[in-house]
This record gives structure tokens, C-alpha cells and sequence, in this order.
């Protein structure tokens, strides 16, 4: 009997063992990425355990996972790649390397980080739009404004070569948010034009971008109501204890019809514990010349102000003027640009890791063209029109955890202190003086962001946040022929303006099923301004206070062939010092000044889409929307003081101020249709729509033209080649804004002597060859057709048929 019980207690314990031995974790390992297709590397790769987002890859395509235990499912997902899901032992048999072939099918298999942290596209009610690194490849990129650009529902207009301001459904600048890294770049000066701050960033510093489509003011707060552009740049990658050194990537490109040359260099560093990685770009743009070829349904005569035919100079403190060389080459559009980012990371713990970022940015003087190419009775309206060197600097902070408690599973809490800086010079044609007018804003930002994940059904997000801005404005006159004596003039802001953010928001996800989920949230925030006003012995101290709730609901029905979703959601836009101070002469014969009853205004905006997987190679993918803007913020004429105008800077000018007029309606589609012909081929065509009107029936200056790219790809094996098209619609006169159609010198003008926006297409090339894992050769041609096209409200016309060259070699 004794040795029954004894054979008994042994199988017992046997069992005890396998069965603990199997819920132990195994240690952590290094995962390698390549693409089947050509064996190298890939970059960018989300990993998640068991849909719990872990890591990225970085250059090397590697990157170390923690413990893993036998039942737990690691997910690799990248946009330009099908996704791919391993278990422990299948990991372990494929040596820890793992293939991902290239697709343009995925439907919802992808890690989003709009959300402000990392989360499943497939519970997402909204439609969130991926530019990754690899797809920047497949074309010339000369600035971070022409990256967001390709993706037709982003609209990007440039006044000048260094500019690039992006519309998204209708709206513009101050109605869209910036987000470098999750912290905002959006300041209380950006105004209501158009902004072209998000050139700052280096365009080689980019991962990826995510545009958040609609209204995200539950998350974001004040100005995002057309879209949230999530930018992110490469992070920092940890290492094996063998070498430092990690990886180091050096770019060098060139085009011939705007940049003159661009080296790169970005080095990862580190060991298991700690990561850093810097990344340095200069680059040099020259005057852009213009395409030759005009467009046979576009007049000649139509559009003869392109063409650059006389240029303003000063010479020997004489104002005179100078016929180009070349009138296809706009002078005076050359600058050069500096950028600087540094990240380190340190792990502090096997769940906690602490973050820092510096990034630092510096243009040259940059002509704003649009001014200077503006004429008064047949002369040159300005001499000189100069945005002043631009510097943005950011330092950033964050600390993660992702231990689970019983209050989140993963929190993480980030400040940033930024620092921009611009300024603008402007003299008038023969006039004897000039003005420069210079701003520094000084801006401090917390956030805290948890989740908590209750069931398999219920899960929450929530948060906080506090933004600070602090303006300094500053002007003064100078002699043109000495430039010594100076005397004060009237600055563009009330200087010494303060606005402030502060705000909480909460949000629940809930499956109903495995398939249908329904999701929600709400915001408060509380909005604080105060502006000290010096304009023409008008005198006042102004505050103003809003409390702003914001509200979404949403739901999403997907399977594995398909994604539907529904939402309804709110956003706001607080007035910024911009809207409520500043003045200035925002064009010939107008003058822009403070208005003292100007309130939020506010976005109610409905949308329905889908994204559906049709047989095994061809996915369709459409969203229909339909916003209405309460209170909507918009310049207008205006009495100050009792008069309607008044003498600014030497010429009489109508008052206008931004006011809250009535209501807008804006509506719009996008579509797209993206299919693998075969194992090599692939195409893709996305194009977008957007309307917009005001309660009295004019149109929306920033609802821009029907909007298409296409584009077909073929790899095969270590060479890629890509062609793309891209078409923007004409808007005709009557299409136009009011605030347009007067734009004489920027536009086309009709057999009726109108101002209209012809139609363009234009056709690029380009090849990329990986000679090895360490060695990338790319060469393209930019606009092959040598079009000649000015885009919708831009200043500056486009560049003509360019050649490009970039050599990029890793170690």
C-alpha cells in the first residue's frame, strides 16, 4: 500500500511540475523583422502580446521582447506588410525571425497611436489615415508639409517655397491640430489663415504620421475639428551589452528643380538598459523653377502671372527693377533649413521606462512670394517681404509604466517646454522705411494618460492636461538706407498675452460581442486668455474664461473581410491671442484688428465608413461626413471706435475683424481602392472631396478641390519601382471663397476676366535599389510631364519636372 501512495505522490508531483513549468515565463529575447520580399530589414513594426502594444523595430528590424509565457500570441503589424501572429514555440522554431510579406489589403490589423497611447484600429470609430517611412520612399519628399500631402484627404497650401499649411475637411490652421510626439504644436498665434509651422520638423526624423479624420476634441481639446495630425518621430532603440553602437544611417539626396542638396545622419546607440539616438539634417533649397508645359485645356493668356517677369531689387539704397534670366525660376524662394533631434531612453524597471527629447529647428529668411510678386498700379507693391529666421525648440519628458493595479494597466505622464520664435520684415515698395515685427511664444505642457482594461468587454481610458502659452511681441520701424535707426512701431500681438488650457477627460470601450463594439467619451476643459491691447489709443486689458465640454459616441461592426463604423461627435475651438488681438494688414487695402466679443465656436459633426475586403485582392474603403460649425469664427468687416476704416502703415484701409457670424456646413467623402494585381503589382487610388459653405452661402476658403492620388507599385525581390499620379479638381470662380476671388496675382483669370484654379495632374517616377541590407540607392522623376500649375490658394507655383538622387547607406 505504502508504495501505491508513494507512486501516487509521484506522479503527482511529476504532473505539479509539467503543468507549473508550462506557465512559467520564458526570458526575454531578441526578435529580428525582414520582408520576404527582399530579405532586408523592417523598420517600424508594431509588436503587441496578446493585443497589448509592447514595442517598435527600429533600424535593424530588431527588437528585445520580454517574458513570454506558452500561451501568449505575439502580433506584428506594419501598414505596407501583411500582419503576422506567432505563439512561443513557433517563435522559438522560426529562430526568432520573423517574415512579413508587403500587402496593401490590411483592414484593421494595425497599432494606431492616435489615441494618445497605442491601440487596435479595429475597435476605432474613426477614420485614422497611416503615412509610414517606407511609403515617404516611394516619392520625393521636400518637407515634412509635403509628407502629410500624401495623402489626398490633406490638402497642403504654400505661400512661399518654405511654407506648407494643411487642410483637412474644409479647415485650416488653427482648426486642425499638430501633434510632434503627442505634444501639441499648435500655439495661441496660430491663425486663421494659413500656418506653416509643421515644416519645422525634419522631414527624415519622421516614423510615421497618423491623420485622425473629424473632430477630436475629447482627446485633444481645443482646435482639433477638422483633423489631428499625429506625428512620430524615430525613437530610441535598446541594444545587446556586446557594442554601443547600434546602427548609424546616412542620407544624401538632391533635386534639381528645388533642393539643392540634403545630408542626413541618424545613429542609434545603447545596451539592454538604456538608448539614445540622434539625428542631424541640413538641408538647402535654391529658387524653384516652374514647369514649361501648359495644360491644353488651360489658356496660355490664362495664366501668364506665373511666370516670373520682373523682380523688385535694391541697389544702392534705390529701389529699382530686374528682369529674370529665366522667368521660369521664382526668385527669391531658395533657403536652407537646420534640424536636431535627440532622444534617450532608460529602463527603469522590467515595466517602466523614463523618456527624453530635445528637438531644435532653424529656417533662413524665407520670401513670402505671394506678397512679392503683388502689384499696385504696375509696379511692385513690396520691396522686401521676408518671414525672419524661424526657430522652434522643444524639450520633452515622459515617464510609462505599464505595471497593472487596480486603478490602471498601463499610465504614462509626458511635459514638454517648447520655444518658437518668427519674425517678418516688410517694406513697401520705394518707400523709405520699413517694419519688423517679431514674435516669441514660450509654451510649458503636462499630460497624464492611463488605461484600464476591467473585463474582456469593458475597458477605459482616461487622463489629463495643462497647456501654458506665453506671448512676446515686439515691432519697430528702420530707414531703409540705414538700417541703425529704428523707431517703434505697432506690434502684431498685444504683448504679454497669456492662454492657457487646463482639462480632464474620461472614455469607455465596450465589446457587446466579438464583432460589435461601441465606444464613447467625454472632455471638459476650461480655457483661460488674457490680452493687454495697444492699438491706436484704444487701450484695455481683456480677459476671457470658457468652459468647453466635448462629447463622441461611436460603434464599430468588424469581422476579418470587413470594418463599418458610426460616429457622432463634438469639438471646439477657443479664440487664441491671434484671433483676439492681433493686428495687421491682411491684404491690399485691409487692416485687421482686435475684437473684445469674440466667443468659442463649436463642431457637430456626424460620419459613417467602411473599409471591405472583396475576394482575396482588392479592398474598397469609403467614409461620407457632414459637420455644422456653431458660432463660427470668421473675418469680416468691422467698426473700431466708430469708424469702418482708417490709415494703417500709409494706406487707407477697410477694418476687418475675425467674429463669431452665424453658422457653416461642411460635407465631404473620401474613397479608396487599393488591390494586388499580383504576387509583384500592386495599385492604389484614394481620392477626397471636401464642401463647405457659410450661412449666407459663400464658400469656405479651406474646403479645397477634389483631390486624387494613385499610385502603381512593383517589387521584385531588391527593386521597387513606383509610379504616381496625382489630379486636383478646378474651382471655378464661382467656387471660390469671397476672400479669393480678389487674388488677382495668384490665380488664373478666365475669358471673363475672373480669377478660377485650373485643374492638373502630374506623373512621377521612382526607383529604389537595395544593393544590399546596408546600401539603398534611390533615383526619381518628379512631375515628368513638366507640368506648370500653381495648387489651390497657393502663392507659389509648383516645381517643374525634377530629377532626384539619394543615397542612403546603415551600418
Amino acid at each position: 500500500m505504502s508504495k501505491i501512495r508513494t507512486l501516487l505522490l509521484s506522479i503527482l508531483i511529476t504532473c505539479a511540475t509539467t503543468l507549473s513549468a508550462s506557465v512559467l515565463a520564458h526570458g526575454q529575447h531578441w526578435v529580428t523583422v525582414i520582408s520576404k520580399n527582399s530579405g532586408q530589414p523592417v523598420e517600424g513594426v508594431s509588436i503587441t502580446v496578446n493585443n497589448s502594444y509592447v514595442a517598435t523595430t527600429g533600424p535593424l528590424g530588431r527588437v528585445l521582447i520580454g517574458d513570454l509565457y506558452e500561451e501568449d500570441v505575439v502580433s506584428f503589424f506594419h501598414t505596407s506588410y501583411a500582419p503576422r501572429h506567432y505563439n512561443f514555440k513557433q517563435l522559438q522554431r522560426a529562430n526568432f525571425e520573423v517574415g512579413l510579406y508587403e500587402s496593401v489589403l490590411n483592414i484593421q490589423e494595425v497599432v494606431i497611436k492616435a489615441n494618445r497611447m497605442e491601440a487596435d484600429f479595429k475597435h476605432n470609430p474613426q477614420e485614422v489615415r497611416t503615412i509610414s517611412a517606407k511609403r515617404m520612399n516611394s516619392q520625393f519628399i521636400g518637407s515634412s508639409a509635403d509628407a502629410l500631402s500624401l495623402d489626398p484627404n490633406v490638402f497642403i497650401q504654400k505661400s512661399q517655397a518654405g511654407g506648407g499649411s494643411p487642410m483637412i475637411r474644409g479647415m485650416s490652421t488653427s482648426r486642425v491640430l499638430i501633434l510632434i510626439d503627442g505634444m501639441r504644436l499648435n500655439n495661441a498665434i496660430f491663425r486663421a489663415g494659413n500656418v506653416h509651422n509643421v515644416i519645422s520638423l525634419d522631414p527624415l526624423s519622421i516614423s510615421d504620421m497618423e491623420v485622425s479624420l473629424g473632430p477630436g476634441s475629447v482627446l485633444h481639446g481645443s482646435d482639433a475639428l477638422g483633423g489631428t495630425m499625429h506625428i512620430n518621430t524615430y525613437d530610441a532603440h535598446y541594444g545587446d551589452s556586446s557594442e554601443v553602437l547600434q546602427s548609424l544611417v546616412y542620407d544624401f539626396s538632391n533635386n534639381n528643380a528645388q533642393l539643392t542638396r540634403r545630408p542626413n545622419f541618424r545613429i542609434n546607440y545603447g545596451g539592454l538598459n538604456w538608448a539614445g539616438m540622434t539625428n542631424i539634417t541640413y538641408s538647402q533649397y535654391s529658387d524653384v523653377r516652374m514647369g514649361a508645359r501648359i495644360f491644353s485645356w488651360t489658356p496660355a493668356n490664362s495664366v501668364e502671372n506665373y511666370l516670373a517677369m520682373c523682380e523688385p531689387i535694391t541697389f544702392a539704397n534705390l529701389d529699382t527693377l530686374r528682369k529674370p534670366m529665366d522667368p521660369l525660376i521664382q526668385p527669391k524662394t531658395a533657403y536652407d533649413q537646420r534640424n536636431f533631434t535627440q532622444k534617450l531612453k532608460f529602463r527603469v524597471s522590467e515595466t517602466s521606462e523614463l523618456k527624453f527629447g530635445l528637438y531644435f529647428s532653424m529656417l533662413s529668411d524665407v520670401n513670402r512670394y505671394d506678397r512679392f510678386i503683388e502689384t499696385k498700379n504696375g509696379s511692385p507693391r513690396y520691396a522686401c517681404w521676408n518671414y525672419g529666421p524661424q526657430m522652434w525648440s522643444m524639450a520633452t519628458v515622459a515617464y510609462e509604466d505599464r505595471k497593472n493595479t487596480a486603478l490602471y494597466d498601463r499610465i504614462k505622464w509626458a511635459a514638454a517646454l517648447q520655444g518658437y520664435q518668427e519674425s517678418r520684415d516688410v517694406r513697401r515698395y520705394r518707400r523709405p522705411a520699413g517694419r519688423v515685427q517679431t514674435e516669441l511664444v514660450r509654451m510649458a505642457q503636462g499630460n497624464v494618460d492611463a488605461t484600464k482594461k476591467f473585463s474582456e468587454k469593458l475597458s477605459m481610458s482616461y487622463g489629463a492636461d495643462w497647456n501654458l502659452n506665453l506671448i512676446q511681441s515686439t515691432a519697430y520701424h528702420y530707414a531703409a538706407s540705414n538700417t541703425d535707426s529704428t523707431w517703434q512701431a505697432q506690434s502684431r500681438y498685444a504683448d504679454g498675452s497669456r492662454w492657457s488650457s487646463s482639462a480632464a477627460f474620461i472614455s469607455a470601450l465596450y465589446n457587446l460581442n466579438q464583432n460589435l463594439s461601441i465606444s464613447g467619451g467625454t472632455r471638459l476643459n476650461h480655457i483661460h486668455m488674457f490680452t493687454p491691447i495697444r492699438f491706436n489709443g484704444f487701450n484695455q486689458d481683456a480677459t476671457w474664461n470658457f468652459l468647453a465640454p466635448s462629447g463622441s459616441i461611436g460603434a464599430s461592426y468588424s469581422k476579418k473581410s470587413f470594418k463599418y463604423f458610426l460616429n457622432l461627435s463634438t469639438g471646439f475651438r477657443a479664440p487664441n491671442v491671434d484671433d483676439a488681438s492681433k493686428v495687421f494688414d491682411s491684404q491690399p487695402g485691409a487692416v485687421v484688428v482686435p475684437n473684445l466679443d469674440l466667443k468659442e465656436e463649436r463642431l457637430y459633426s456626424a460620419e459613417v465608413g467602411m473599409k471591405h475586403l472583396l475576394g482575396k485582392h482588392l479592398v474598397l474603403d469609403a467614409s461620407f461626413y457632414y459637420s455644422y460649425l456653431d458660432n463660427a469664427m470668421i473675418r469680416a468687416p468691422y467698426t473700431f471706435n466708430g469708424l469702418d476704416s482708417m490709415m494703417y502703415e500709409g494706406e487707407w484701409s477697410q477694418i476687418l475683424a475675425v467674429q463669431n457670424l452665424n453658422y457653416a456646413t461642411i460635407w465631404g467623402y473620401q474613397f479608396g481602392v487599393r488591390t494586388e494585381l499580383s504576387k509583384a503589382l500592386f495599385w492604389t487610388v484614394h481620392w477626397s472631396h471636401p464642401f463647405g459653405m457659410d450661412s449666407r452661402g459663400h464658400a469656405l476658403r479651406h474646403a479645397s478641390p477634389f483631390n486624387a492620388t494613385s499610385q502603381l507599385v512593383y517589387r521584385k525581390k531588391k527593386w521597387t519601382a513606383t509610379l504616381t499620379g496625382r489630379y486636383n479638381g478646378e474651382m471655378s470662380h464661382d467656387e471660390l471663397s469671397f476672400s479669393e476671388r480678389s487674388k488677382r496675382h495668384i490665380y488664373a483669370i478666365n475669358e471673363n476676366g475672373q480669377t478660377y484654379s485650373p485643374r492638373w495632374y502630374t506623373l512621377s517616377l521612382m526607383t529604389n535599389y537595395e544593393f544590399n541590407k546596408n546600401v539603398l540607392l534611390r533615383i526619381g522623376i518628379e512631375n515628368i510631364m513638366d507640368a506648370q500649375y500653381r495648387p489651390y490658394s497657393s502663392g507659389i507655383v509648383a516645381p517643374g519636372r525634377g530629377v532626384f538622387i539619394g543615397l542612403r547607406g546603415s551600418i
